[in-house]
């Protein structure tokens, strides 16, 4: 009897807590309207800490397949600060703490979670956003949108969610925001893992099959190195008229810098460059107008090795089952070409529906 009221009192604390959390990172997502308001999610690791300690006889760490990738990257990243510290590696690792400890620490009050409630609490912010915003004409070349955002990250991996539940009304709203959103590598990767749900029973299961998923983060990992090389410049050219440059709005530029850092030293793909080393060559190849490596392959690749690079697409590739993997799928599409693996905003809610999708299996 005094279990089942220790059990209870810890899946009420830790589904309130799970709540705070949803509103936290939620309430950072307004901050084109309210300016200063996304370093709200940064106090995330923060409670979560201190709501651990005070719940110390209910709470204990719990690293699942899902989360276990990102914490491989903590772990190696914590020791590559340790030896080498830059301020800017220890601000990634934040990064990645803002999404990972709710669920490392309070991975039994995501259980349960209403999806749908989820889904119309962010819809209603991006309604207000899209009201009060300037909107901006679409265009596939420049990946624009009527209201171009991070959102179509978030929105994207719910189609995703939306489709494996057979929630078709929501799976077709879900799009339009990716459409209003827009980012072709998202409206790319809506497309393709889609189809990889709607086909599973045929060739959807060979395409997000563990190992073909290990190869193609491997492969797109190459083709990210070949493309920062310049190899494909004239038949981009040929193709689309653009120059690869301006058709990856500015990120051959900063890739090729990377790739130089490289070959001037291929003990790197070895060891790798440290974690926060990519920032400095990014502000040196854009004059320092961003920071961002814009590629969360060629990032971990840069500053953790090929070695480490391989580890990490191989836990992630083993981290959801049957179809579900699809959103493995989507997350490295994602990883080719943006740096959404710092966004704890959008991470936060991959890793949310993941949960819930796998929430009955053996591990859980």
């Amino acid at each position: 009897m005094k279990k089942n009221i220790y059990l209870s009192a810890r899946f009420i604390n830790e589904y309130l807590l799970v709540y705070q959390f949803l509103f936290i990172i939620s309430l950072s997502m307004l901050d084109d309207l309210i300016d200063g308001v996304r370093y709200v999610k940064y106090i995330v690791p923060i409670v979560a800490m201190l709501a651990s300690r005070s719940l110390i006889k209910f709470s204990t760490i719990c690293i699942t397949r899902i989360t276990k990738p990102y914490f491989f990257l903590i772990v190696l990243f914590l020791f590559q600060s340790i030896l080498f510290p830059r301020i800017d590696g220890w601000k990634d690792i934040y990064f990645l703490c803002v999404y990972i400890f709710p669920f490392i620490l309070f991975k039994d009050g995501f259980i349960g979670i209403n999806q749908i409630l989820v889904f119309k609490i962010l819809l209603i912010i991006f309604c207000i956003k899209f009201v009060i915003l300037p909107h901006n004409r679409v265009s596939l070349t420049e990946s624009t949108g009527i209201m171009e955002g991070t959102e179509a990250f978030i929105f994207g991996v719910f189609s995703l969610y939306f489709i494996i539940e057979k929630k078709f009304r929501w799976y077709a709203l879900s799009l339009v925001i990716v459409f209003i959103s827009m980012k072709r590598i998202v409206l790319f990767g809506v497309l393709v893992c889609s189809l990889s749900v709607i086909t599973y029973d045929h060739v959807g299961r060979f395409l997000i099959g563990q190992l073909s998923l290990f190869f193609i983060g491997i492969i797109l990992g190459v083709v990210v190195v070949l493309f920062g090389m310049g190899m494909f410049d004239v038949y981009i050219y040929e193709v689309t008229g653009l120059s690869a440059n301006q058709l990856a709005m500015g990120r051959l530029n900063i890739y090729s810098h990377v790739i130089k850092g490289i070959v001037n030293n291929p003990l790197i793909l070895i060891y790798g460059a440290g974690v926060g080393s990519s920032y400095q060559l990014v502000g040196l190849a854009t004059s320092g107008a961003d920071s961002n490596l814009h590629s969360d392959l060629l990032k971990i690749i840069y500053e953790g090795g090929a070695g480490v690079y391989s580890l990490f697409i191989w836990l992630l590739s083993n981290s959801l089952t049957g179809k579900n993997k699809c959103i493995i799928l989507y997350v490295i599409l994602m990883f080719v070409s943006d740096n959404i693996i710092i966004y704890g905003q959008v991470m936060f809610f991959v890793l949310l529906l993941s949960y819930s999708l796998e929430y009955n299996s053996s591990e859980f």
